[in-house]
């Protein structure tokens, strides 16, 4: 994979790693940014995004997977096509209710 380059984007007046990256759900391409997270193992996107597309996230395996602060949340795993920059490849992504966090995470798979 070639090397890719983001400006970090200004966010509540500090600088974050955040990215588009693109989703393939079914057969229509979503747009999402998510935050460059080096410890997250898995991408986390928040349910409302399949739910906005009508992609039924729930068909999937659901495991539990620990965060940050040791809790666990639930997660609906699958095996999509994702597209960051010009690289297109085949990654776990999951999509949850739970995520705690105001953002979307992309971890290293």
């Amino acid at each position: 994979m070639a090397m890719i380059r983001f400006p970090f984007q200004r966010i509540g007046g500090i600088w974050q790693p955040i990215v588009p990256i693109g989703i393939k759900l079914d057969s229509s391409w979503q747009r999402v940014d998510v935050y460059v997270d080096s410890g997250a193992t898995y991408t986390i996107l928040k349910a409302r995004i399949a739910q906005r597309s009508g992609f039924d996230y729930r068909r999937a395996n659901l495991v539990n997977l620990q965060v940050g602060d040791g809790s666990l949340i639930r997660v609906y795993i699958h095996n999509l096509e994702v597209q960051l920059g010009t690289e297109r490849f085949i990654c776990p992504v999951g999509f949850s209710d739970d995520l705690g966090v105001p953002f979307n995470v992309l971890g290293k798979m």
